[in-house]
């Protein structure tokens, strides 16, 4: 044990050494600080006293768990654990667990890691990216979804934790989800940030079973976890009824374009008759004054007026037809 007594005095590290029963047996400075205990004020004290108050009651197990079967491990990463300090706060840690035989007794040699600033970080990421408008899904090389915005889960109808660790397909509708893996698979080979089905519509699947329409823009990312695929992802439910509505309205525009055509034709070829008769009956009339023939002036006169409320009374019905019809 002697050995262990040196290195623990000059390592910068912080770490103890916990023995089967959980008793602490040493700790180095930084852990003693860490915790907020005075130097080797734990020594010959239960490891349990730095295990919050909800997860105590079961610590003992699993410490007697890794007694039995002593290997390697890390404890911490990708779910959260905390330690409790001497005056009652809980500091998010990460623990290396090393089995050490010393003289024939199994010991435990921890190692912890205050990683405050990392969940802090952490924490103003996701704050970040939860403020986005649009739905950020990131998926593994396996198309698990390994993390998820508030606006994913807003658009989706799920809770974060129903989605963490489920394929991408769940997000897809059925009749899709099978090319929607061969799709997958080809955008992981891409190496630049893209629209996701440029040249054919998108669909999307919520929780209640009822498709909509979406645009995808993918973005490769590097990770110390391997590669990701980050997916921005918009609704484009009222885009595409936007869309309908301007092609309904441009189909009656271009429906009334033709009637008014024809109406002008229609009306062009109605009012030239009269026009040309009336133009005649008042040539005539010139005729006729040039003869002295008044009777015959007044005659067509009469005609020409005839002409001329006939022809007006028709536009009149066809201007009351058209302010119907609009």
């Amino acid at each position: 044990m002697k050995k262990f007594e040196l290195a623990f005095e000059t390592c910068p590290m912080p770490l103890m050494l916990v023995a089967e029963d959980g008793e602490i047996m040493m700790t180095t400075a930084d852990l003693d600080e860490m915790f907020e205990y005075d130097t080797g004020a734990m020594i010959g004290r239960p490891v349990e006293m730095l295990v919050p108050q909800k997860m105590r009651g079961a610590h003992p197990d699993l410490r007697k768990a890794f007694m039995r079967m002593p290997t390697k491990r890390a404890m911490g990463q990708g779910r959260d654990l905390y330690g409790l300090t001497r005056t009652g706060r809980l500091i998010p840690v990460e623990l290396g667990l090393h089995p050490v035989r010393v003289e024939g007794v199994q010991y435990a040699l921890v190692v912890a890691l205050d990683i405050s600033q990392r969940k802090a970080r952490e924490e103003q990421t996701q704050a970040v990216i939860d403020a986005s408008a649009s739905a950020i899904v990131m998926v593994d090389e396996t198309g698990n979804i390994v993390f998820v915005n508030r606006a994913t889960c807003t658009l989706f109808g799920y809770e974060a934790a129903e989605l963490l660790g489920r394929p991408v397909e769940w997000l897809v509708p059925d009749r899709l989800r099978r090319a929607h893996s061969v799709y997958r698979h080809s955008a992981q080979t891409t190496r630049e940030a893209g629209p996701m089905g440029a040249d054919r519509k998108v669909f999307a699947r919520h929780r209640n079973g009822v498709e909509f329409p979406v645009g995808i823009v993918l973005t490769p990312v590097e990770t110390s976890s391997g590669r990701m695929m980050m997916s921005t992802i918009i609704d484009l439910t009222e885009r595409v009824a936007v869309e309908a509505e301007m092609a309904e309205k441009a189909r009656e525009l271009e429906a009334l374009n033709v009637e008014l055509s024809s109406f002008a034709n229609s009306a062009s070829h109605d009012l030239k008759a009269p026009l040309s008769s009336i133009a005649g009956l008042l040539q005539l009339c010139l005729d006729d004054i040039d003869e002295g023939d008044i009777a015959e002036v007044r005659r067509n006169l009469r005609q020409a007026l005839e002409i001329s409320f006939r022809s007006a009374q028709k536009v009149e019905r066809v201007l009351s037809i058209a302010r119907v019809g609009r």
